[in-house]
């Protein structure tokens, strides 16, 4: 089934006073400056710095679309690709600019901000690996606050990458100034696997606000199932678009499930043609008993 583009929805001023306080408590710590520009801060809680311009790191497991991956590959260029081994794969989007999805390569990945971030001068990749009680607490709340129809479920699992103050290539130099701030979480509850996006500062990125800069600094966000059914393009992707845009009416804050199976167009063929069998079938003995109804009352007046 092909992800329709998702909707962006501006800040409702009907949402709860509870869950706008909570969500306006987290985007203020994301946006402090103890938590960006203060390395500290980060190991503090547990964060890892990337190594290199990318790492593969084991996880504990993570369903995309009905596929378990215990590696996923990080990106400065701003991405999270899904694999299933420690070893590099010939399929890969490394190498490759960014552009529309779904790609015709046959490759799993996550598109926080895939761009072409400067490798040498400015910005940091954090992540980490969470199952604390604390932080899964708060994720229950953001996704119980979310979906009103998904109440009390446990989150197992947390796999956390924050890109924080990332220059891009064509902004180096005079406008180093510009840089952007984002994350990830690829969440675990005990019976659902969701993609949460936070934008909290984003300078560069869209060459229809910046014209005069390199078009290649175009960014795309969403994901790519790998499967040519599932993927999602965020609308924008100009960073006032992502920044004040949701799909839960929080400002910066998209949040997506992500572990259901593709539908493949030869499984909707098929079920669509099951269907059709079954009502010609149901049509054809509903009439044939009608028929024999009818036929048993007309003999009485014979």
């Amino acid at each position: 089934m092909v992800s329709a583009e998702s909707k962006k929805t501006k800040p409702s001023t009907g949402s709860s006073f509870y869950l706008s306080v909570w969500c306006s408590f987290i985007l203020l710590l994301l946006r402090s400056e103890t938590c960006y520009g203060n390395v500290k801060s980060f190991e503090d809680s547990g964060f890892q710095k990337l190594n290199g311009q990318q790492q593969i790191i084991q996880t504990r497991g993570i369903n995309f679309f009905g596929k378990t991956y215990s590696f996923v590959k990080v990106s400065r260029n701003g991405f999270v690709r899904f694999t299933e081994s420690s070893e590099e794969t010939a399929n890969s989007i490394d190498n490759l600019k960014p552009q529309i999805l779904p790609l015709t390569h046959s490759v799993p990945f996550v598109a926080a901000f895939w761009t072409d971030p400067d490798e040498t001068t400015n910005g940091t990749v954090w992540f980490k690996q969470a199952t604390n009680a604390t932080e899964m607490t708060s994720l229950e709340k953001l996704i119980s606050s979310s979906f009103p129809s998904y109440q009390q479920r446990k989150a197992k699992y947390a796999f956390d990458v924050t890109w924080e103050q990332m220059a891009s290539t064509s902004h180096s130099g005079n406008n180093s100034q510009l840089t952007n701030t984002f994350k990830i979480i690829l969440l675990t509850m005990e019976d659902r696997e969701y993609l949460i996006f936070y934008y909290v500062s984003l300078t560069w990125g869209d060459w229809k606000q910046m014209p005069e800069l390199n078009r290649s600094s175009s960014a795309v966000v969403g994901y790519d199932g790998g499967n040519n059914n599932n993927y999602i393009m965020l609308s924008g992707p100009g960073p006032n678009d992502i920044v004040t845009g949701s799909n839960i009416n929080i400002s910066g804050v998209w949040i997506i499930r992500i572990d259901l199976p593709p539908c493949t167009q030869k499984s909707m063929t098929v079920i669509i043609l099951v269907t059709a069998i079954l009502s010609l079938l149901i049509g054809t003995v509903i009439g044939v008993l009608c028929t024999c109804y009818c036929l048993r009352k007309m003999k009485k007046y014979v």
